[in-house]
């Protein structure tokens, strides 16, 4: 007993100077942090950024930023020299005197002085050019007249010569079988075409009509392979979205409503477990489900209720009670861990009108051999279409039973949903067992003795 207390003042003084040494280090850590760059390591960063750039705009900035700066005279020697070449660079082009020469010239130096000068000179130069290139565009969209080779021409010469006849010949060919036969091209449906071939079956466009018609069935025959063969809800809203009218756009609307039944079965069935290895099941088998991210929450707090040891073993019944975020994180936790206060949603946004216990002034839930005083519902509603006009599928109906079986704990739902399609089977959890009921003996005669053979009834001869 001497020998501790002689040893504790030492220890409590050598944990005093641990705590004041991290203290200080981790004072040291977050003052080094904080500290921004010193003026002479922002005026390094300036004049480098200047010289990168290697311009007189750019020197001039580092000078009226610092303007008593070391680097001060290095910034106007460069200006001078930088001046100097746009000078003769714009006495060669002068020179030369062509479109290339000045081009190159307003490239090398678009901050130089004489650089709207040599813009002017290039644009007088190049417009015999521009004028003989207009006269050809022209000439080609008149002989092959068609919409296409006149709004070519318009997007390449908006303001040239020709410009407004070739609008008024546009608007004379958007009202002939020609129109007709782009804007039903230009639609990508093959009804389109369909009803272009119809009213104009004498078109000389009617050949083009069918062969952009098979062009269309080949994409949209491909591109419904690679849906059936991703089967998936990304899968099928691509080959949707890019062939709204495609000839299989049935059958990929009644495969997202499988999908969307199955998810809804799946996700029911891993309710009813209330399983880690359910929720797990379902994020692995369904990574796209709608419960896709509720699984992961219900997850992390059957772990988080069964580490906290403290709680009330009940506090599992009832968890399908109203969750609530806060700025971030868990709400109803007051700055401390979670608690068995707070419980993630069965489904995303939605909570069922009779929850399970937890209700009213029972906050410990329904003992594990109770029943609730609400009963659930059988199935919880299913989730919103994604096409509009069309019904959700039902919820799916319990199993018949061949004949009533012992008692067993009380589920979150009135009757067990059956499992998904792709699912492992249903593992059945032991029924508690009960011993039957013991009988008392028939009376027997004070007569005969208690022998093994006492309850055989005996025949006299």
């Amino acid at each position: 007993m001497t020998a501790y207390r002689s040893k504790s003042p030492k220890s409590a003084g050598n944990r005093g100077l641990a705590r004041l040494a991290f203290a200080a280090s981790a004072l040291a850590l977050l003052t080094a942090c904080a500290t921004g760059p010193t003026p002479a390591e922002i005026h390094a960063m300036d004049w480098a950024q200047a010289a990168r750039i290697d311009t007189p705009p750019a020197y001039a900035a580092y000078t009226r930023m610092h303007p008593d700066g070391q680097y001060v005279p290095n910034a106007q020697i460069r200006t001078l020299e930088l001046q100097e070449m746009e000078t003769q660079a714009f006495a060669f082009a002068q020179a030369t005197d062509t479109e290339d020469a000045y081009a190159a010239f307003i490239a090398a130096y678009p901050w130089g002085a004489h650089t709207r000068e040599a813009d002017g000179r290039r644009a007088v130069l190049a417009a015999p050019r521009l004028i003989a290139e207009e006269k050809t565009d022209w000439a080609e969209a008149q002989s092959m007249d068609r919409i296409e080779h006149y709004e070519n021409f318009l997007d390449n010469w908006p303001r040239g010569v020709n410009a407004e006849a070739a609008r008024a010949r546009l608007a004379v060919l958007w009202k002939t079988d020609q129109g007709a036969f782009v804007q039903a091209k230009r639609s990508g449906s093959p009804v389109e075409l369909e009803r272009f071939i119809r009213a104009y079956p004498q078109s000389a466009y009617v050949v083009d009509a069918r062969r952009e018609m098979e062009q269309i069935s080949r994409r949209d025959d491909e591109a419904w392979r690679r849906a059936l063969a991703s089967n998936s809800y990304a899968g099928y809203g691509d080959y949707l979205a890019a062939f709204p009218n495609g000839r299989w756009r049935i059958e990929a609307e009644r495969s997202v409503e499988q999908l969307r039944a199955r998810d809804y079965d799946a996700w029911r069935y891993a309710a009813a477990m209330d399983e880690v290895w359910a929720y797990e099941q379902y994020r692995t088998q369904y990574p796209w489900g709608s419960w896709y991210d509720t699984a992961y929450y219900r997850i992390d707090w059957i772990y988080g209720g069964r580490r906290y040891s403290a709680w009330d073993n009940r506090w599992n019944y009832g968890w399908d009670r109203g969750w609530r975020w806060g700025n971030g994180v868990r709400d109803n936790d007051r700055g401390h861990d979670d608690g068995p206060d707070t419980y993630p949603p069965l489904f995303s946004g939605q909570r069922p009108p009779n929850p399970p216990g937890n209700t009213g002034n029972n906050p410990g839930g329904n003992p594990p051999g109770g029943s609730p005083r609400n009963p659930p519902p059988g199935g919880n509603a299913a989730p919103p279409s994604l096409w509009s006009g069309r019904p959700n599928p039902p919820p799916a109906s319990p199993p018949p039973r061949a004949q009533p079986g012992p008692s067993s704990p009380p589920s979150l739902w009135s009757s067990p949903p059956p499992p998904p399609p792709s699912a492992a089977p249903q593992r059945a959890s032991p029924a508690p067992f009960s011993a039957p009921p013991s009988s008392p003996p028939p009376p027997r005669p004070h007569s005969q003795p208690n022998t093994p053979f006492s309850d055989v009834t005996r025949v006299d001869d």
